[in-house]
């Protein structure tokens, strides 16, 4: 009895942990090049179908051509996440895109989708393509951050770099971004803003249940 106990109250921890979809609320273009892009920037349009509850279903783009002998990038960040509205057990970073660059017929191309923890003072990457980076086919791709995580100075960055084609116009790199989300676990309470790609809160097991099991287990060892 005591085993079936045990058993219960771990399982009843395990299963109790919700999670908390949030999402950045601002995209802004930027001129910055230390994402690795670089050249004649041109300002960058509107990423909202990228970072919006209607997650993978819905995306946005940000793409740079090269002319014959100028290099054109664009960059846009996304910032001002929600805050959390409760302690986490667990946090994770995830963003879902993908990169192509075509008419590569002068210096490659460059497409970056990089993270800063700090407000913009450093970056790190999360994918890089163009080049001998290549394509790649849409992914999500996950990073753990710190539960203390300030997510005032939580950034997510893109940025596309059409390098000159030198006798024709250079490259055309492209980024989609389908959703840029925050997963976050905790203990207890209701499930937060949900996403089509949110992960559902395991339901912990209610004391009713627990006293139902008790009898069965009673009842069938007397």
């Amino acid at each position: 009895m005591k085993r079936l106990i045990l058993f219960l109250f771990f399982a009843s921890s395990a299963y109790s942990q919700s999670h908390e979809i949030l999402r950045p609320t601002v995209d802004s273009s930027s001129s910055i090049t230390t994402l690795g892009c670089s050249g004649s920037n041109n300002t960058s349009s509107s990423m909202a179908n990228s970072h919006d509850t209607a997650g993978l279903s819905t995306s946005s783009s940000i793409q740079a051509t090269g002319s014959i002998s100028v290099t054109h990038y664009e960059v846009r960040i996304f910032s001002s996440w929600a805050a959390p509205t409760s302690a986490y057990t667990s946090l994770s970073l995830n963003v879902n895109t993908a990169g192509v660059e075509t008419n590569n017929t002068g210096t490659d191309g460059v497409m970056q989708v990089s993270y800063s923890t700090n407000g913009g003072s450093s970056w790190i990457g999360i994918r890089t393509g163009g080049g001998f980076g290549g394509n790649w086919s849409q992914i999500t791709d996950s990073k753990t951050l710190s539960t203390a995580q300030d997510f005032t100075k939580l950034q997510v960055a893109i940025c596309v770099q059409g390098s000159a084609g030198g006798d024709t116009n250079g490259t055309t790199d492209k980024v989609t971004a389908w959703d840029i989300w925050t997963d976050g676990t905790f203990t207890g309470g209701a499930v937060g803003s949900g996403s089509s790609q949110g992960v559902p809160a395991i339901q912990p097991i209610m004391v009713s249940e627990f006293v139902d099991i008790r009898r069965k287990y009673a009842s069938h060892n007397s």
